[in-house]
């Protein structure tokens, strides 16, 4: 799957401000198809980053164009995987500025790991691929030879998304209960104790490609959203980071 000239713009909110936009959104879109009857579902990524974060430092440091592998799969609230067994999908995504592309190659996990961790690119796996497919896996090899990527911990959160009914097709999600884990690196297990961000807050997104209607303008201005450089990675990696920090300050102590 390839999205070209695609724009994320993301807000941190509230409750209260969440459960405001959610009623003005009801004439104009719909619960997401993948999610449950509320477009509900969960979200579990484990992400790959170079031994001295580089991915991590880049976003830190406001880099405009960066690049970031993970693995990701989706799940229901029964811990049912929302894709086929034991798939997940080993994802390249890119950003410029606010321009964001992806592109994705469905995978067994296991295969997706030794992949990542070897890469070979041999014909067999390639001629299952279409062109967007075999990017993915060009780049995986390409970011696994030059930065020598690992993995390097999980990030679940329950995601409620919504597409527009009418005009260029816009999708806005609400993102909530942000955790990570740094050990037991299976994506499929999406029990994660520790919060990444502040459990009362929810970062909306609203994705478009190239358009974004005059009415939803007016619902961001109506409601006071100022734009986010929030990132679930970066903010997850921060908490190992000060724990890790802590330890050692204890030790020195």
């Amino acid at each position: 799957m390839v999205y070209s000239k695609r724009f994320e713009k993301k807000y941190i909110i509230d409750f209260q401000t969440y459960e405001k936009i959610k009623k003005d959104l009801k004439p104009y879109f719909t619960t997401d198809k993948y999610g449950d009857k509320n477009g509900l579902y969960i979200v579990s990524s484990l992400y790959y980053d170079s031994s001295d974060f580089k991915f991590y430092r880049e976003k830190i440091d406001g880099e405009k164009q960066r690049s970031k592998l993970r693995l990701r799969t989706y799940k229901d609230f029964n811990n049912q995987s929302l894709m086929p067994k034991d798939k997940v999908f080993l994802e390249i995504k890119k950003r410029d500025n606010l321009n964001v592309s992806k592109k994705k190659v469905l995978m067994n996990e296991q295969e997706a790991k030794k992949f990542i961790e070897r890469p070979i690119l041999n014909k067999e796996l390639f001629d299952k691929c279409d062109k967007s497919e075999k990017y993915a896996l060009t780049e995986a090899v390409y970011l696994k030879t030059l930065y020598d990527i690992r993995p390097t911990v999980i990030v679940t959160y329950t995601r409620q998304a919504f597409v527009n009914k009418f005009g260029p097709k816009v999708r806005i999600t609400f993102d909530k209960n942000i955790k990570y884990r740094e050990h037991n690196l299976n994506v499929h297990d999406i029990s994660c104790r520790n919060y990444s961000a502040d459990p009362r807050l929810i970062i909306m997104e609203i994705k478009y490609n190239e358009i974004l209607p005059i009415w939803i303008s007016e619902l961001i201005r109506r409601h006071s959203l100022f734009l986010s450089t929030f990132g679930k990675y970066c903010v997850s990696v921060g908490k190992i980071m000060e724990k890790r920090e802590e330890l050692i300050n204890k030790i020195n102590y």
